[in-house]
């Protein structure tokens, strides 16, 4: 059982937090994320100190590029023209990894927007079009103007009920947050809602559309998005884009109150994905596969996978990586090498993610090729946690897959890999040594029972499905 996730969501039902204002506000679909892993381990603090190296000396000039991002947004948005349909997404078609708008089609009767869901301006290419930098700007300037004047909005019913949650969570998770640090994010995202909300309501009717679709709908921006379009009747459609897990609370339970914002249509991957994702009947799930692997597979050239080398796809956790790098000292003394594909925001701040992995020269971390299919082709062995990486490995009749037990117990998102054991197709490990025992003696896979697993997982014929389902909505 993924005890610390269904703990917090049983807390947040008992303390009715979906139902908290601050100022009139709903707040905790925003603060959830940093409060759940400001309590459980330590990626909102490394988020912080890597945020405050990289504003440390360049603020000014980030200031003055999302100022004039800014500007060109909102000048190319009067020049908006009506269309179909809004597709947010991390990336645009200016951008080839725009992974999820790629390979299929609209419909040719069907005009698509594509607009970039990213509000930090370092990532925010200035060939980009259409993205929401200026209402985040807008917001921005409004926050530091109220912090210099000293009117920041104070709710001092809520600012004594986050102190007693601060309480509450240290006696019974036997960590927290300060309530000053959730209630300065809660100020902050105050001012982002209204602009949002402001803004989404002017786009949604200027373009008129009929739907929009999202990739990253776990971002402060995109839940005001989504209040508009439910008030305008808007239909949303969300991608599946990893694995079913906290981020996508309504995935797997509902304990948000009034403040319910789900999606009307859920593409997934495969009827597995429909089958573990336990959404209200207000959403349907559609299972259309994923055009972008279809494609990738398509395009690999075959060459013969080596056994001597061993993919880590490592995970920001502090067990996880003491084995690993244990692993990597010892697998190295028994002739294989181990290379660490790093995820490419870890890639950045390498130290700061991976202290340990860092130092070990044995430990051959790499992000490029970014590709993971470069990956599971090249190599037989592959260790992961939480990520899609098992589910495609799969795909690969030569691949062999290893799950760390002590992680798999940390979250609902690691409970979907329990199938891969259940079917054989996975190992689970506790130790570097039990590790290397498991790769040096790999389990014998019935094809069969891989194939079917895979069809499960992945809907075939991805391309014309994704293509059917948008021909169905708008046309």
């Amino acid at each position: 059982m993924a005890k610390e996730r269904f703990e917090f969501c049983e807390f947040e039902a008992e303390e009715l937090l979906f139902d908290r204002e601050y100022c009139g506000v709903p707040y905790w679909e925003m603060l959830r994320f940093i409060a759940y892993h400001g309590t459980f381990d330590c990626r909102i603090e490394t988020n912080d100190l890597i945020r405050a190296r990289r504003l440390a000396g360049s603020a000014h000039k980030k200031s003055c590029r999302t100022l004039l991002l800014a500007i060109k947004s909102a000048w190319n948005f009067h020049k908006m023209p009506v269309c179909d349909i809004i597709c947010f997404t991390h990336t645009t078609k200016q951008n080839p990894k725009a992974i999820f708008y790629e390979g299929w089609q609209m419909p040719a009767n069907v005009h698509a927007i594509y607009m970039k869901e990213e509000v930090d301006a370092d990532r925010i290419p200035w060939e980009d079009k259409y993205n929401l930098i200026a209402p985040h700007c807008k917001a921005l300037i409004q926050y530091n103007i109220c912090k210099i004047l000293g009117r920041m909005p104070k709710d001092p019913k809520e600012s004594e009920f986050l102190k007693e949650l601060e309480d509450k969570m240290r006696s019974r998770f036997g960590k927290s947050l300060p309530a000053a640090r959730l209630e300065k994010e809660i100020q902050r995202w105050l001012f982002e809602s209204k602009a949002f909300e402001q803004y989404a309501e002017r786009l949604l009717k200027k373009t008129r559309c009929r739907a929009i679709s999202v990739v990253c709908y776990y971002q402060a921006h995109m839940w005001a998005i989504y209040r508009v379009a439910k008030k305008l009747g808007i239909k949303i459609v969300e991608f599946q884009h990893g694995m079913i897990h906290y981020h996508h609370e309504y995935w797997f339970e509902d304990r948000r109150g009034k403040n319910n914002d789900v999606p009307d249509y859920m593409l997934t991957f495969g009827d597995a994905h429909a089958e573990w994702a336990k959404l209200l009947p207000s959403t349907k799930v559609v299972p259309v596969g994923s055009p972008d692997k279809e494609k990738r597979l398509s395009k690999l050239k075959k060459i013969a996978p080596n056994s001597k080398t061993v993919v880590v796809y490592p995970e920001q956790d502090e067990q996880f990586e003491k084995v690993l790098n244990e692993f990597a000292d010892l697998a190295t003394q028994h002739g294989y090498q181990v290379v660490f594909k790093l995820h490419p925001l870890n890639a950045k701040n390498i130290s700061s993610f991976f202290p340990l992995l860092a130092q070990n020269e044995n430990a051959h971390l790499v992000s490029e090729p970014a590709d993971v299919y470069f990956w599971l082709q090249s190599a037989v062995h592959h260790v992961f946690s939480r990520s899609t990486v098992g589910l495609e490995a799969i795909c690969f009749a030569h691949t062999r897959i290893y799950v760390p037990q002590f992680v798999l117990e940390k979250g609902v998102q690691f409970q979907q890999l329990q199938p891969l054991l259940d079917n054989h197709l996975a190992q689970m490990f506790n130790s570097a040594e039990q590790l290397l025992t498991l790769i040096e003696s790999p389990r014998v896979i019935s094809e069969q029972e891989r194939e079917h697993f895979a069809e499960a997982v992945w809907k075939t014929n991805a391309r014309q499905n994704v293509e059917h389902f948008f021909e169905e909505l708008l046309t």
